[in-house]
């Protein structure tokens, strides 16, 4: 078979990068749509942080209570000052929302970075954080694992040779013959749970992207 022996440190799974992709590309849609509605209450809220991380909660509340404290000070009907107080509990709800679309980028694993440029948010080291999204090291415990795999798969192809040439029948050895191809095969299999009593989630979703891609 003329297996490599030496597992490589990492491989880029394909379906982890994908599901990535999907997931990025679906929290971005969101944050745009939030920061619109930031934007459209720019009357109310004035100027928008051009700092992502900055458009949170804490920004919305110091905003709120300064117009409410404005509002208590205006000189103006007690029923005046209720309703204008109304209007900006609903102005507060809003945006609250909206900003929570906004810091819901931050959720997803690896540091990636965001910036608002031309009224758009962008992930400016996209490329690096889906690089490090994709990246599949395996455990240790599969180095010799995949060693004593290799020994089988070369016996396997000695008695194939030895079937053939004496017309002895072929008979089916083990699935995993035709599945191992490389190193990095073997590594495909370890990431999908292909060696593992009970795949963790992230296994599966990898087996199963068509399932879990777009969750």
């Amino acid at each position: 078979m003329g297996l490599i022996r030496t597992l490589p440190k990492n491989i880029c799974i394909a379906e982890d990068s994908q599901m990535a992709s999907n997931k990025m590309d679906k929290l971005l849609t969101s944050a745009n749509k939030g920061l619109d509605v930031l934007l459209a209450l720019h009357d109310d809220l004035g100027e928008i942080p051009t700092n992502c991380e900055e458009i949170n909660l804490t920004w919305l509340t110091n905003k709120v209570n300064a117009q409410i404290e404005s509002i208590q000070n205006y000189p103006l009907p007690k029923a005046t000052k209720c309703e204008m107080l109304k209007e900006w509990a609903s102005t507060e709800q809003t945006a609250k929302q909206a900003i929570e679309q906004v810091q819901e980028l931050y959720t997803l694993p690896h540091h990636p970075k965001f910036e608002i440029q031309d009224q758009q948010i962008i992930c400016t080291n996209y490329k690096e954080w889906l690089e490090r999204m994709s990246t599949y090291t395996a455990d240790k415990v599969f180095i010799e694992h995949y060693r004593l795999i290799c020994n089988v798969l070369e016996s396997i192809d000695k008695l194939r040779y030895y079937e053939k040439k004496n017309n002895i029948p072929k008979r089916m050895i083990d699935k995993i013959q035709s599945r191992i191809t490389s190193p990095e095969a073997y590594l495909q299999l370890t990431a999908i749970g292909y060696f593992t009593k009970e795949p963790t989630t992230d296994q599966n979703c990898r087996r199963f992207p068509y399932i879990y891609s777009y969750q």
